[in-house]
């Protein structure tokens, strides 16, 4: 069974978009300080793969395919407010274990906050 998450009006920042090595383009952003709080908080809730980590400095970084964020033209490090929509999914691996996540199916109503340019 499908399981979906939303969050409005999410605040971050736009760090790199970059190809993985199934040729996706992924986007990268770092999340303010409140909104990496709530991710977090979903983190101790749900037992699964989530498309975000911490990094050494203790930010959260959020990853999303670009296909998904809302065709958006982005400058590095300028902060935005969206809505982002995560849904799960479950795949069962090969040694027979069940693998359950979550993916970003959605960024919209994305706005600049603060341009740093």
């Amino acid at each position: 069974m499908e399981k979906s998450i939303s969050l409005k009006s999410v605040k971050l920042f736009f760090i790199t978009k970059k190809e993985n090595q199934y040729n996706d383009n992924i986007c990268y952003f770092k999340l303010s300080k409140k909104d990496s709080k709530t991710f977090n908080n979903i983190s101790k809730v749900e037992n699964a793969h989530l498309p975000w980590f911490a990094t050494q400095k203790k930010d959260t970084i959020l990853k999303a395919k670009v296909k998904f964020v809302d065709e958006y033209e982005f400058n590095n490090d300028d902060m935005y407010t969206c809505d982002i929509e995560l849904k799960s999914y479950s795949i069962d691996t090969d040694n027979g274990d069940n693998l359950i996540g979550y993916y970003v199916s959605k960024v919209t109503n994305i706005n600049v906050v603060e341009n740093k340019a």
